[in-house]
């Protein structure tokens, strides 16, 4: 079923009637059925629960089709985007999920799935790291491609048509919670990544971004009881969802690693940021991961030998 939008979102203000985008419902990727309750609403779109595992889903969302053109020409338009949300504010996060990276393998052939500007593959070296990504945005991987020498294709994941066990390590950073197909991006990461390989998995924290975007807080803060754009936003993955989903993939978890949130704005802002990650880190050691209240977490993942 689909619904003509009635209220766009704002990036879609600009467009003519015939080009406005139509809603589609959806299922639960991971047990691929329809069954959910309500847990918040905004207009015509819904966060739902599945009723059987438990993730957070947005239904209707805008189709593919239209989130499609808008990745790749409106979502980062120019290069100060680049630099700051993609690049400078994310900066220590980058450089802390690099390193993760290398202490697991030190060497090899990586592919950065969603890897807008480069920015986070500029900190693997050269000279150890064969170095791609995947980029829906032009302006991003052209940005990519001429600041840091990154071998980038333009387009989804599914265009590249990479060989079989191509790589040491795909990287998915901040970015499966705005696929539409989270499972079948997983599957085909699989194929190409070699079977001693790494996955790399960065989502945005389960109970931090549910308490900060639905429910009391934004009522109290904005007045509304969703502050998220459910047009990019499909999915709230909790570690147990992201277990889930990696297991009918085709994936083990390994480990989970909580990482820096973004650190922008004056000193004093900076270090509520670091002093927020140490307790974050601290409360997650004492409850043995069972509270979880990191804005950022990277899960890591091996193929699974029963797939």
């Amino acid at each position: 079923m689909t619904y003509s939008a009635t209220s766009l979102d704002q990036h879609f203000v600009d467009v003519r009637p015939e080009q406005l985008p139509h809603y589609e419902e959806c299922k639960c990727p991971i047990c691929d059925i329809s069954e959910n309750i309500v847990y918040a609403r905004v207009d015509k779109q819904a966060v739902v629960r599945c009723t059987q595992c438990g993730l957070l889903y947005v239904t209707p969302r805008v189709r593919d089709v239209d989130r499609v053109g808008y990745y790749e020409t409106e979502y980062i338009a120019d290069e100060d985007k680049i630099q700051n949300r993609f690049g400078s504010h994310r900066e220590a996060a980058l450089i802390y999920i690099a390193k993760v990276i290398v202490d697991s393998k030190s060497s090899g052939k990586i592919l950065d799935i969603g890897c807008a500007g480069g920015t986070f593959l500029k900190h693997l070296s050269d000279q150890q790291w064969q170095r791609s990504g995947v980029e829906l945005s032009k302006t991003a991987a052209n940005y990519a491609r001429n600041k840091y020498n990154i071998d980038v294709y333009q387009g989804e994941l599914f265009e590249a048509n990479y060989a079989d066990s191509a790589f040491d390590v795909v990287s998915v950073l901040d970015t499966l919670m705005i696929v539409p197909n989270p499972v079948g991006v997983l599957i085909e990461v699989r194929r190409i990544l070699q079977e001693d390989g790494l996955l790399v998995v960065e989502l945005p924290g389960y109970t931090f971004r549910r308490i900060k975007t639905m429910g009391i807080v934004p009522r109290l803060l904005k007045g509304q009881s969703v502050a998220t754009n459910l047009s990019e936003f499909l999915y709230f993955f909790s570690d147990q969802t992201t277990t889930q989903l990696l297991k009918k993939s085709g994936f083990e978890l390994k480990k989970i690693v909580l990482v820096p949130p973004l650190f922008y704005g004056g000193v004093v802002r900076r270090m509520l940021y670091k002093l927020y990650f140490l307790l974050v880190r601290l409360i997650y050691t004492l409850t043995s991961g069972r509270i979880n209240l990191s804005t950022k977490v990277l899960y890591l993942a091996s193929k699974s030998a029963s797939a």
